[in-house]
């Protein structure tokens, strides 16, 4: 099990909580790994080989702290703790006093837990994954924590995305990119940080890190273009343009110099031309090569609706 840093995570969620008087919000997020299989093991005759490794991936506030403990995690964020893990069920300790209701969202089944009228525990289980995910606290309940745990126990999945239902569109999240939500709900930023180390003509070793960012998202033809080629033209007429279609409908390649950045964007626009997608890579332009086909690969994931 490790834990994913993203740039940019996946996946997926904002959420606020309660907490005596004001809200604390969060926008960023991140994406723990979960890795199940993938080892073999020797047993007294034979080596017997483990199912296949499998990666499922879970998106918490990027201030969060995990820890894992024999297959059982904790995500601890702002006095909140949500304990997740395979196949977790505490009905068995169930006393007399306890009320249960349940309710399901999507493919988690909830459960809430009332002792005098106080929410004392919450659950959520994620439909054929079979992970539980609970909050716990021994005084004052857990009320001021449920959105933390609805938006984890919601995010699971072996493939995180995101969906943009303002504008209609869904994108595969870059699980080691950190994950940023535009302030206006027009998109996701995925940007990580790779470390280097360089060397100066006379031998000295020097950091020499960079930044790469990755924005998927979608604004409106304020402008009335009447197609893509009309909006490339008028927007990008001194660049080369590069097109491709991946079956989700067509679009346009354009790199832009920008000083010391090098940005390689893909257009595409919706059937009635009122609304522009796009994505972008930005990096410095001495990296740009080195990130270009993981960019054109990412793209196709982009969808309409």
């Amino acid at each position: 099990m490790r834990r994913i840093l993203l740039i940019l995570p996946l996946f997926l969620f904002a959420s606020c909580i309660s907490t005596g008087g004001g809200y604390v919000s969060f926008d960023k997020s991140e994406f723990y790994e979960i890795k199940v299989g993938g080892e073999d093991e020797l047993g007294d005759e034979d080596l017997v080989e483990a199912e296949a490794e499998v990666s499922y991936f879970v998106s918490y506030p990027q201030l969060g702290v995990i820890e894992e403990s024999d297959g059982v995690f904790e995500m601890t964020y702002n006095g909140c703790f949500v304990e997740f893990g395979e196949g977790l069920n505490y009905e068995a300790g169930l006393n007399d006093f306890v009320e249960i209701k349940r309710h399901d969202e999507g493919d988690v089944s909830y459960q809430a837990w009332y002792e005098d009228d106080i929410l004392v525990r919450y659950g959520g289980l994620v439909d054929g994954y079979g992970y539980n995910f609970w909050l716990f606290d021994y005084e004052n309940g857990v009320s001021d924590c449920i959105l933390i745990l609805e938006g984890m126990a919601e995010s699971f999945t072996d493939k995180p995305f995101y969906y943009n239902e303002k504008f209609g569109f869904k994108v595969d999240l870059l699980s080691d990119y950190k994950l940023e939500y535009l302030p206006s709900g027009e998109g996701v930023l995925m940007k990580k940080w790779i470390e280097g180390v360089c060397a100066d003509e006379w031998g000295e070793e020097y950091e020499c890190g960079y930044k790469v960012e990755i924005y998927a998202m979608a604004f409106e033809n304020m402008m009335g273009y009447v197609n893509l080629a009309d909006f490339i033209a008028n927007k990008y007429g001194g660049f080369s343009a590069e097109f491709a279609d991946f079956g989700n409908g067509a679009g346009v390649f354009i790199d832009e110099g920008a000083g010391e950045d090098g940005i390689r964007h893909y257009f595409m626009m919706n059937a009635n031309s009122s609304v522009i997608y796009e994505a972008y890579l930005k990096v410095p332009s001495v990296n740009y090569s080195a990130h270009k086909m993981g960019f054109d690969e990412f793209v196709p994931s982009f969808e309409i609706f």
